[in-house]
């Protein structure tokens, strides 16, 4: 079960038991080591996990309270998620299948230290 984080060049591999343990994509994504900036802890206030998602968005819980808030607000598109605050949805994933959520970092979101790749999509746009 992949997350290819697509403009770090960074793909994670879960096992079945990391997905059953229902953790959040952000925590999934630190436990391997990847530095993702995340301010307000995981609590859905500060947007700063705020994620393009570019494949996979139906394998995703629901859009939490916070996140269902920030859309009325308009601070949160329809093909952006806070992964901190969803989760795999174990109940539209077959666990037998290969499932893949692909994301990339919003550039308001991108940590100074890191390299990012202009995603297909960016290219040719004025910076």
């Amino acid at each position: 079960m992949p997350i290819t984080i697509e403009n770090l060049g960074e793909e994670i591999d879960f096992s079945k038991q990391d997905l059953l343990q229902e953790k959040s994509i952000l925590t999934l994504i630190l436990q391997n080591y990847i530095d993702f900036l995340h301010i307000c802890g995981g609590k859905g206030k500060c947007t700063t996990c705020k994620t393009k998602i570019l494949e996979g968005m139906e394998l995703l819980t629901p859009l939490s309270p916070a996140e269902e808030r920030l859309k009325r607000l308009n601070r949160l598109q329809a093909d952006e998620r806070l992964i901190c605050q969803c989760q795999w949805s174990l109940e539209k994933i077959d666990l037998s299948s290969q499932a893949v959520l692909r994301l990339a970092v919003l550039p308001e979101n991108q940590l100074p230290h890191l390299q990012y790749v202009p995603l297909e999509s960016d290219l040719g746009k004025d910076s």
